[in-house]
């Protein structure tokens, strides 16, 4: 087994609390409605194409993409379109949403899943052109969180040659588990779709980095790719924010994207493994990406877990169909405790970026008032991106932004390290995000 790997700048070692990584992948029931938000992903707005009192098909387009950066909508059930409306999203942002009412309420989602016909594939055979464009059609974007359109990422200029296409598995974030699951229970169709993403790039070798502390995921994954020699795992040090892209390819490669750079600067692509899946997906089961593997967890479920439910379903399906008290519940955070977003609604929905829901009651947690700094310097010393943190956040704060600031607030991957260190409660992560919104608000 190869010697583990890192990032060499910060981080920190939050505790781990995966307490759903044994539970295997289960499935949900289908909800009295679909609330599916129409823009699940960074870049231009979709243009709704689905009609009121309409009848659909699971896979039939909902929204489609308006550029190159946009990324297509569809259904994950047979149903009627109900209406269309603006809701919060688990994020925090407002989008227009289609509601849809599913013809088979309260069956198991899994029995439409099983349903699918499994095609055969001659990846050999396959242009680069149409695994660009099988991917756009399936609306496939980043699962880990970002939500950037896929096919954009696997589009990179003839001037950056791309010569590593690394997998990201790492899950640094406490409580997520559904990546691992997906490890352990889908490695070959991992293996398969990375062989289709190799097929754009000329067979160049791919890393799948796995933090050490599932050892049974490096096991498998190391299994599923032993027929390919241009396909290794390498395991990794248990530090956060390890799965952050340009942490990964540091610890993987020791090459540094610039500041302001992407990952294709130095000729390295990355993706998560429940991207890699869901591709997979799109070319052997025709398979848009209608829905994802979330963990539920938190310390008011009982028994956290990994499931599939389609997307659109509201949380507040979730919180009727597994016991979840919601009078005790004080927060709900989409995604994970550090880079995760407090959820406002429990009519939103689960989205493709949706990889955890936590739920948690009021004993999880206490509220602290912000305090001066006192000049320790532990945000600097913890910062991954060597951000002098205090001091930008006092440029913030002072609305006295200068050009220098602007470049190194915007290379802040907001991973919340520096607010988890902070001895005076002081809310960084909250202020750099502030400045970004201003920053851009300029321009």
């Amino acid at each position: 087994m190869s010697l583990l790997k890192t990032f060499n700048r910060g981080g920190i070692h939050p505790p781990d609390e995966k307490r759903s990584a044994k539970e295997p992948i289960s499935y949900g029931t289908i909800p009295a409605q679909l609330i599916i938000p129409v823009n699940q992903h960074i870049g231009r707005p979709t243009e709704i194409v689905a009609e009121r009192r309409a009848a659909v098909k699971r896979g039939d387009l909902l929204a489609k993409s308006t550029g190159f950066v946009s990324s297509n909508v569809h259904t994950p059930l047979d149903g009627v379109v109900q209406k269309i409306v603006r809701m919060p999203l688990l994020g925090g942002q407002i989008s227009d949403c289609v509601i849809i009412k599913p013809d088979n309420i309260g069956e198991n989602f899994k029995d439409i899943i099983e349903a699918d016909t499994l095609n055969d594939v001659n990846v050999e055979g396959l242009a680069k052109d149409e695994i660009k464009k099988t991917i756009d059609d399936a609306g496939i974007v980043g699962m880990g969180g970002a939500g950037f359109p896929t096919h954009v990422k696997l589009s990179p200029p003839p001037e950056k040659p791309i010569d590593q296409l690394i997998i990201n598995g790492a899950e640094c974030e406490p409580y997520i588990t559904s990546d691992h699951r997906l490890m352990l229970e889908k490695s070959e169709e991992m293996i398969k779709g990375i062989r289709i993403l190799q097929k754009l790039f000329d067979d160049i070798p791919v890393t799948i980095g796995i933090e050490n502390n599932k050892p049974d995921a490096v096991e498998t994954m190391t299994k599923a790719a032993s027929a390919y020699n241009n396909i290794t795992v390498q395991p990794l040090m248990v530090k956060y924010p390890q799965g952050g892209e340009k942490q990964l390819i540091k610890a993987i490669t020791g090459r540094e994207v610039p500041s302001k750079g992407l990952p294709m600067d130095v000729g390295v692509v990355v993706q998560n493994v429940a991207t890699v899946v869901a591709i997979h997906d799109a070319f052997y089961y025709k398979r848009p990406l209608t829905e994802r593997v979330t963990t539920l967890s938190g310390n008011l479920i009982e028994k956290p877990l990994n499931i599939v439910y389609p997307m659109g379903t509201p949380v507040s399906h979730l919180i009727e169909a597994h016991g979840i008290d919601s009078e005790k519940l004080r927060l709900l955070i989409a995604g994970g405790p550090m880079m995760g977003r407090t959820a406002l609604s429990l009519e939103s929905p689960i989205g493709k970026t949706t990889s955890a829901l936590l739920f948690f009651d009021e004993t999880a947690y206490e509220h602290r008032e912000e305090n001066p700094c006192i000049r320790c310097g532990n945000c600097i010393d913890v910062c991954p991106m060597g951000l002098t943190v205090a001091q930008l956040t006092a440029t913030i704060q002072a609305n006295n932004i200068d050009s220098k600031a602007k470049d190194d607030i915007l290379d802040c991957i907001e991973c919340g390290s520096c607010s988890y260190v902070c001895p005076a409660d002081r809310r960084l992560v909250e202020w750099m995000r502030i400045g970004k919104n201003i920053i851009r608000r300029e321009k």
